[in-house]
C-alpha cells in the first residue's frame, strides 16, 4: 500500500454527495485534522481518511473514496471524547493543529489562556463575551461540609484545587471572545466532584452554549455541550453536569 499523508487538505472534499454527511454541510465542521490519503489494493482506489469531523455534538471519522474526478462518501463512524482526543498520529496521520482550548494538546500548550493542566480538570469554553461562571463542588462523604471552588473561593483548602482562569467577569475583567473557565486539582483527594455550569450576567449576547469537560491527566473523559439561559448568578442559574468520583 502506497501512503500518502496530505495535512489538513480539506478542500477536496467538494464533490462529496449532498445527500450524505459532508464537511459542506451547515453545521458539520471539521476540526483541524490532519487527513490521510491511501491506495486501497483491496478496493483498487484510493481512500481519504478524515478523522475528527464534528457534526453538532458529536465526532466523526469520515472515509472518502476518489471517484476519478472527485471524492464520495464511504463510510462514516462515530467517534467519542473530544476532537483532539480523537486526532492523534495513529488516526490522523500526523497530528492535529487545534487552536482551542477545549482541545487537550492546545490546551497544555497554552496554559495563560487555557488555565493549566492538572491531574484532574473540569473546563468550560464558549465563543462570546457573556460571564459563565463554573462551579466545582467537592463532597469528601465524611460529613465534613466539602468544599467549593468558585470565584468566591479560587483556591481549596481541603482539595487544592484552583480556579485559574475566570474569563468575562462582570463583563469587564478578562473580557474576550475566546473566554475559558478552567478548575484544576494536581492530587485531587477522594471523594465525589461535582461539576456546576452557572450562568451569571448576560453580556449582550442571550443564550449561550458552552462546552463542558472533565479531563484525567490532560486526557477528556467527560464532554457535553449545554445551553446556558438564565442568568441571575444564583444556585437558580446553575446546571449540574458532571459527577466525577476519586477513589
Amino acid at each position: 500500500m502506497t501512503r500518502i499523508y496530505l495535512f489538513c487538505l480539506l478542500a477536496v472534499m467538494t464533490a462529496v454527495p449532498s445527500h450524505a454527511m459532508s464537511v459542506l454541510d451547515t453545521g458539520v465542521r471539521p476540526d483541524g485534522c490532519c487527513a490521510k490519503l491511501d491506495f486501497s489494493s483491496t478496493i483498487g482506489n484510493f481512500v481519504l481518511s478524515i478523522p475528527c469531523v464534528q457534526y453538532g455534538n458529536n465526532y466523526y471519522t469520515l472515509e472518502l473514496t476518489w471517484n476519478g474526478s472527485g471524492f464520495s462518501l464511504f463510510n462514516y463512524m462515530e467517534t467519542q471524547g473530544s476532537c483532539a482526543s480523537n486526532c492523534t498520529g495513529a488516526n490522523g496521520g500526523g497530528g492535529n493543529i487545534c487552536a482551542d482550548c477545549s482541545c487537550p494538546d492546545f490546551a497544555r500548550a497554552h496554559p495563560l489562556e487555557c488555565g493549566q493542566t492538572g491531574r484532574l480538570n473540569f473546563r468550560l469554553t464558549w465563543k462570546n463575551s457573556n460571564d459563565v461562571d463554573l462551579r466545582v463542588v467537592y463532597d469528601s462523604g465524611q460529613n465534613d461540609n466539602g468544599e467549593i471552588i468558585w470565584y468566591n473561593n479560587k483556591t481549596g483548602e481541603k482539595t487544592g484545587g484552583m480556579l485559574d482562569v475566570d474569563a468575562n467577569a462582570d463583563c469587564s475583567s478578562n473580557v474576550t471572545n475566546r473566554p475559558v473557565e478552567n478548575i484544576f486539582f494536581e492530587a485531587p483527594p477522594a471523594g465525589i466532584y461535582t461539576m456546576k455550569v452557572c450562568g451569571y450576567q448576560d453580556c449582550g449576547n442571550g443564550d449561550t452554549s458552552v462546552t463542558a469537560q472533565v479531563l484525567v491527566n490532560g486526557t477528556v473523559v467527560k464532554e457535553k455541550s449545554i445551553v446556558v439561559k438564565t442568568w441571575n448568578g444564583g444556585d437558580s442559574s446553575c446546571t449540574d453536569v458532571f459527577t466525577y468520583t476519586v477513589n
